[in-house]
Parts: C-alpha cells; structure tokens; sequence
C-alpha cells in the first residue's frame, strides 16, 4: 500500500491533456480515412472510366460486327434463295420427267396388257385392226404427255418472264441511279470548274484590290483583313482599290517575268509619288529645279479648295475607269445593278461608307501636303497600319502578332520622328498639316476595313467603280452645300479661285488623273507579272521616294527633311517593309 502511495499522481495532468490528444488523434485518424478512402474512390472512379471506355469500345465493336453479319446473313440469304430457287426448278424439271416416264411405261403396260383381257386370241382377220387400236392409244398418250409439257413449258415460260420482269426492273433502276449519279457528277464538276475560273479570275485580281498602294492581296477570297504592311495606293491616287488589269500579253524573251514586274511596280511608285508632288505644287508656289517657278495655283489649306481639286481629278478619272472597269469585267454593270436592287443594306453600308472614308481621307491629305509637304505627308498617312491592325482584330479576328505589335511601334516613332520638327514650329498651318494628315490615316484604316468586308459578297470591279462614283458625288455635294452652312455653322469653308490660276489648276487636274490611271494599270501590270506579296514590299519605298522627288523637283524649306525626318522616314519604311514581309512568309505555308 505504502509502495502503491508513493507513485506520482499523474491523474490530474494526464485528465488535462488526454481529451484534447484524442481528439488530435481522433482528427489525424479521420483525415487519413478520407486521403484512404478519396484516394481508393478515385482509383476506383478511374478504373470505372476505364471500364466503361473499354464497355463502350466493345459495345462498338458488337454493332459493327452485328451490322456486318446482318448484311452478310441477308446476302448469304439471298443467294441461298437464289441457289433453292435452282434446286427446286431442277427437281421439278426431274419430278416432271419421272412422273412423265412413269405415266408412259405405265400407258404402254395397260395397252399391252388389255386385249388379252378384254378379247380371246386375235384371228387372221382381226390382226390388221391391231395396229390401229395401238395407234390410237400411243396417241393418247402422245398427247397427254404433250398436254402435260405444255402445261410444265408454260409454267416455266411465266417463271421466266416473271424473273424477267424483275431483273428488268431492277436493271432500270440501277439505270436511273447512274443517271443521277451522272447529272450529280455533272452539276459537281461543272461548280467545282466554276469555283476554279473564279478562283483564278479572283487570284489576278485581289492582288491590286487587297489595299490601295500595291499592297499584298490574300492567297483567297476570304474575310482576312487587309496587311497593314502595305501602303495604299488608292492613298496616293486617290481612287479605291485598283482593279485588275487585262491579261498581259507574254513578256519578251530579253526580260523575265519578275524584271517586267519590277520594272511595272517601280513606275507605278514613281508615277504615285508624282501625283503627290504635283498636288504639292498645285498648293504652293514651287521653284521646278530651281530653274523656273510654278504652281500656288489655288490654296489647299481650306477645305472647300482641296474638295475642288479632288472633284477635276474625279472628272477624268471616273469616265477612264469606268470605261476600263468596263473592259476588265464584262459583268461589271450587271452586277451593280444586281447590287442597287439587292436591298442588301448591310453590303450597301460597307461599300459607300469605304467610299465616304477614302473621300475624307483625300480631301485632308492634300490639305496636309500643302501645308508640312509631301514626304512629311505621306510619312505620317504610313500611320494606318496602326489603326488597322485592332480594327483587323475586332473585324477578322486577326490577332497581331508580336512582330507586328514591335513593328507598329516602330512606326509610331517614325511619325513622331518625322512630324516632329514641324510640331515645334510657330506656325499654325504645319499644325493644321500634321493633324489633317494624322485623321487621312485614320480614315483610310476604316476605308481599308470596310472595302475587305465588301469583297465578301461582292467583285472588286464593280466596287470600285461604285467607290469612284461616291468620290464623285460627294465632292459636288459637298461644293453646294458647305458654302451654304458656312453662315449657320460660322466656319469658313474657303472655297475661293484665283482668276489667274484657272488653267494652271485645269491642267493639273488632267496631269493627276493622268498619273493616277498610269500608276493605277502599272500596278496591275507589275503585280500580274512579279506578285502581289514582292510588289507590296517594292511599293512600301513609297514615303522615300515621295520625299526624294519632292526634294528634287520642288527644293525649298517645305520639301527639305531635317535629320530627324530622314530617320523617322526611313523608320516608316523599314517598318512597313517588315510587315509586308512577314505577310508574305505567312501566305507561303497555306499556299503549300
């Protein structure tokens, strides 16, 4: 007892503790179940999912294999009632015959047999009338044979006729499947034929259609947008997207495919680039190579004059190309009036709204030429491939790439570069130039974006001719109505002629709409023979030798380009030139 009181009295702190350690423990035994118990569950769900693909492959299988003993069983079937169809006839055919040969020895016995029943001995005088009871019983059975053959003849004549009937039938049947499966193949070929020679037709022409400065086309009809790499010519001259040119004739043996290209896509950039010049020197008096001086024959620095030059420019051009359009594609008209009365208001609001947009954005580009120039100009109109790419990505689901994303930046800091000087300087117009010329670039994004939607239902052909068309008519309409908001509106459309500078403007609207058809079937040309992805990357020169010319033939302080422009130029169109680029090696996996 005594050892038994002297052990430590544990009680007490072992009751403080012991609850909480077992529910610890009770806790950790309860969460390794549930692991134990997930886990096995998880196995056992995975084996199930197992079982059950494999239950499912068999169930599979099963219905294979019993659809294909099914139509082997009713094939056997068929030839096995084709095959007791036979033994059955050659059996009767036998029976016949046995029962036939039966009844005949049967026949002959009775007439054997009955005189001597009937009838004592036969006499001398009664053998001559042997023969001919003889005579008269083989005939009977002659004739019961012969009535029983043409019974049995008869009833195989109907067996075969009506197998006749049948395989006739069938035989027509299968006659009229092959008929239908010929008008089938007919109607398939000829569409497929069809789809071809539009493909091709298409193929000559999206190239020049794809944007408006020689850009790349895509390899298909499809609803991609447009390559931002490319510069528009339709931006230079002023008209939608370029149609395509009539089939060349062969290029002479002394130049290759790809010089005559060359040499048609150069001169349809240098024609472009003069247009823009010359719309330069229309603004501003110039000094033509420092040898005389010329131009300033109406100012551009106004709305309403740059409408006026736009609408001499669209008096020659309209006509020529309609005539042209005309010659390219027969179906030109055809399908304009197809379009007018197709009450398709969705494609009526993409193909005029691509028409407002290239008329806002020539009617402000010339505005900006004649106020920071013409290299300075188009370097910044170069700025639309930045707006068409989200636009692209929204429309088309074309997401830029990251190279195109780098690229777009890169040309950012080009205008910005280029535009740059002009932007500190005091004057108000170089302002007025860059802004004007920042909003042509946005308009022609949207213009680019609604054209692609327009080739979706419709031919580039007639949509550019529409597009000229709503050239035409908003520049009238614009020339009557802006001077009369101009009093409600407190805005000074400047709509004013010098009486000195009539001609001069005249003669310059025919040497724009001269350069703009030269420029416009060079394009085509050059394309036709070298590509639309190699013509795009030959065309993206554009703002260098827009700048170039400008310095040259017009030298003076609004053609010549600081450093800082010449590097935000170059950065333009190395930019541009990269995004050409890249379009092209994309097109080349899917035309593999």
């Amino acid at each position: 007892m005594e050892s038994l009181n002297n052990l430590p009295n544990t009680s007490d702190s072992d009751q403080g503790h012991h609850p909480e350690q077992v529910l610890a423990k009770m806790s950790q035994d309860l969460q390794q179940l549930q692991q134990s118990l997930v886990v096995q569950l998880s196995q056992d769900v995975s084996r199930l999912q197992t079982e059950k693909s494999k239950l499912m492959n068999d169930i599979d299988a099963l219905q294979s294999q019993r659809q294909d003993l099914t139509t082997h069983q009713e094939t056997t079937l068929s030839q096995q009632q084709i095959a007791q169809q036979q033994i059955w006839a050659s059996q009767m055919a036998q029976a016949i015959a046995d029962h036939l040969q039966t009844l005949m020895v049967h026949r002959l016995g009775e007439m054997h047999q009955e005189p001597d029943r009937s009838e004592p001995a036969p006499t001398l005088a009664d053998r001559p009338t042997a023969p001919v009871g003889q005579d008269d019983a083989t005939y009977r059975v002659l004739n019961s044979l012969d009535a029983s053959l043409n019974q049995t003849l008869t009833s195989v004549k109907r067996d075969l006729s009506s197998y006749q009937s049948s395989l006739s039938q069938q035989l027509n049947r299968m006659q009229t499947m092959q008929q239908q499966g010929e008008a089938i193949l007919e109607v398939l070929v000829s569409r497929l034929n069809q789809q071809l020679q539009d493909e091709v037709r298409r193929s000559q022409v999206r190239p020049a259609d794809q944007n408006g400065y020689m850009g790349s086309s895509p390899s298909s009809w499809s609803p991609s947008p447009p390559p931002e790499g490319s510069v528009a010519t339709a931006y230079r001259n002023g008209s939608p997207a370029p149609m395509a040119a009539p089939a060349p004739s062969p290029p002479s043996q002394a130049l290759s495919s790809f010089q005559l290209g060359l040499i048609m896509v150069l001169g349809s950039t240098l024609a472009l680039s003069l247009h823009n010049v010359v719309v330069g020197i229309i603004g501003n008096e110039s000094s033509i190579f420092n040898i005389w001086s010329l131009g300033g024959f109406i100012s551009l620095s106004s709305l309403g004059n740059s409408i006026l030059v736009l609408l001499i420019r669209m008096l020659i051009v309209v006509p020529l190309m309609t005539l042209i359009a005309m010659v390219i594609y027969p179906k030109t008209w055809s399908e304009i009036k197809g379009f007018c009365l197709s009450q398709d208001y969705g494609l009526m609001r993409s193909v005029v709204g691509s028409g407002f947009f290239l008329f806002l954005s020539q009617v402000l580009i010339y505005i900006s030429i004649a106020g920071v120039g013409p290299g300075v100009a188009v370097t910044i109109l170069f700025m639309y491939p930045i707006i068409t790419a989200p636009l692209a990505w929204i429309f088309f689901g074309d997401r830029p790439s990251w190279l195109r994303v780098v690229v777009m930046i890169a040309i950012f800091l080009g205008v910005v570069l280029t535009s740059w000087p002009r932007l500190v300087g005091t004057g108000e117009l170089s302002i007025w130039g860059i802004g004007t010329a920042i909003i042509s670039g946005i308009a022609f994004a949207f213009y680019l974006i609604a054209m692609q939607i327009s080739f979706r239902k419709l031919h580039p052909v007639p949509v550019s001719v529409i597009q000229f068309f709503t050239i035409f008519v908003l520049t009238c309409l614009s020339l009557i109505l802006l001077p009369l908001t101009s009093p409600i509106t407190g805005f000074d459309y400047g709509l004013s002629l010098n009486p000195q500078g009539r001609a001069g403007l005249l003669a310059s609207g025919f040497v724009l709409g001269a350069l703009t058809l030269v420029g416009y079937l060079m394009n085509n040309y050059g394309v036709r023979y070298m590509g639309a992805a190699r013509a795009s990357i030959i065309a993206s020169s554009g703002p260098v030798l827009t700048a170039l010319l400008a310095f040259v033939i017009t030298p003076g302080p609004r053609t010549a380009l600081a450093t800082v422009q010449i590097i935000g130029v170059l950065i333009v169109t190395i930019g541009v030139t990269a995004m050409n680029f890249e379009k092209m090696v994309m097109q080349r996996p899917k035309k593999s």
